[in-house]
Parts: structure tokens; sequence; C-alpha cells
């Protein structure tokens, strides 16, 4: 869900920050060892060892994967995947055999996140045989805690007037690409046949684009971007030449504009979600 400050500038895809989430948070992923299918029928004889994974899917990966629509409202999710390991590396023709909650993105999330993977293959008197496996991905997300919602003093240095201006302006021209931008944003991962649905209830609860929304992101792109880029920007568009912020320089600089009465409103959609489609994670076998 979050944008840089640069795209920003480049591309007008603004994010509201208090959709910024703790950087460092990211879910497990399930470490149980691959070889979960049984012993095949030509290994009545033999040595047999079910498939390992040499480096687990990343833990990282998954984090950065989690559907947008879902961490926003603090949902959880767990995907069963059925794989082929029949050589040392990515496991292969993976499958989704379950997930839920459905129709949040985490089936896709889950593949991708298999990829990243190292699996060693099941072994008959130690020579490689192709063995189904099967496996969990699990997506933790954070919850909507109200701790998690209090602004934090900003302690870096303030933009002058002529850096809010030059900000508010750059804000002001990109701001219904802007607006489009968060809002599918907010949506990402849903089921075609619920974005409209969800997309009604945001711009109910949560509009976007008002005066209030201008001024974080205009204090965003002040605090993170230098005047003499921001002025070449707007004079011919010239792309601004310093790194791009991270994720977390861009927490930092908006952790003051964190609004408490969002978390309200993102239980009120979460409530609303859950009421029409289920967010249950039903247990799974291993």
């Amino acid at each position: 869900m979050i944008a840089t400050l640069t795209s920003l500038a480049l591309a007008t895809c603004l994010l509201d920050p208090t959709a910024i989430r703790d950087p460092q948070a990211s879910p497990p992923v399930d470490r149980l060892p691959v070889g979960a299918a049984e012993r095949p029928d030509n290994a009545a004889d033999g040595d047999f060892e079910p498939a390992r994974w040499i480096n687990p899917p990343s833990v990282e990966v998954a984090g950065e994967l989690t559907p947008g629509f879902a961490a926003g409202i603090g949902i959880s999710g767990r995907v069963r995947l059925s794989c082929q390991a029949e050589e040392q590396g990515l496991p292969k023709d993976c499958e989704v055999v379950s997930a839920a909650p459905e129709g949040m993105g985490f089936e896709a999330a889950a593949l991708e996140v298999a990829r990243t993977g190292i699996v060693r293959p099941a072994m008959l008197d130690g020579v490689p045989v192709r063995e189904e496996v099967t496996f969990n991905i699990e997506f933790s997300t954070e919850t909507l805690e109200e701790a998690a919602w209090a602004p934090v003093p900003y302690e870096g240095p303030e933009p002058t007037p002529a850096a809010l201006a030059l900000a508010r302006r750059i804000v002001l021209q990109g701001l219904d690409v802007s607006v489009q931008s968060e809002e599918e944003a907010l949506l990402d991962g849903l089921a075609g046949d619920r974005r409209e649905i969800v997309r009604d209830w945001l711009r109910e609860l949560r509009p976007l684009g008002d005066e209030i929304f201008i001024h974080n992101q205009t204090l965003m792109v002040a605090r993170l971007s230098a005047e003499s880029e921001m002025s070449a920007y707007l004079a011919d568009g010239t792309l601004p030449s310093s790194p791009v912020p991270t994720p977390e320089q861009m927490a930092v600089a908006t952790s003051d504009l964190a609004d408490p009465n969002e978390r309200a409103i993102w239980i009120a959609v979460r409530d609303r979600y859950c009421a029409r489609w289920s967010c249950a994670i039903p247990e799974m076998a291993d």
C-alpha cells in the first residue's frame, strides 16, 4: 500500500500517510518439512527420504506481497499449495489446494511466495524421484490495535513556506490520479465481484481528495523533497535525482499525521466485509 515519494512526484500516485503500516511487520511462513506426500508405491523396498526445504519460502517476500485490502482491515490468511519437487530448486507446477479467506488475493500471493523457496527433492536409494508435496503459507497482518494509530512527533526538519507551496502545486497537479491510485491500492487483492461494493463503502466512510488529504500529502512531499527538485519538476518535468525514499523514511516523515479516527473507519469496513463474506481461517491439515 506504500508508494515512494519520488514515484509519487513523477507519476502523481499519492497515498494517504495514515495508510502506512509498520515496515518491519512481516508474516510467518509455514516451515514444516515439504515432504507431506505419502511414501510412493515404488519406494516400498528402497531407502526413501521425503522432500525437504533447503531454504523455506521467504518471510520477507510474504510480508511484501500481503494483499493491500487484507492488510488494511487487519485480516490474516492461509493458503495450502501442492507442488512438484522433481529436482533441486524451485517447487514446480504449484496449485492452490485451499485458501482462507477466499477472494482477498492470498492465493496469487502465495504462489509468488512459493517461488522464493528452494526444495531438495525426495530421494529413493539416493536418486531424486518426482514427488507431489504440500505445504502452507501464512499471511499475518497487523491488528487494528488502538496504539498503532497514535501520532508520533515528527523530529525532522520542517519545510519552508516556499517548499510547502511547491509541494502543494505538485499534489494539486496530480490529485485526480493520486486519489484513483490510492483507491485501487486500498482494493488490492479483492476479487472482481467484490471490488465495486467495497469501493462504495470506502467512498462513503473514507472519502479521498479533501483538504485534509491535500494537506497531508503536501506535508509529506515537502518533508521528503528538495526545493530545487520540486521547482525543476514543476518547470519542465525534470525527474528528481535524489534516491527514492524508503518506506521507513516515509513512515518517519508522516508519523505525526496518523489520525486515531482512521482506526474506527477501518474497523467499520472490516465489519461490513466480514458480515458479507467470511473472514475466518478454518483449521487445515498439516
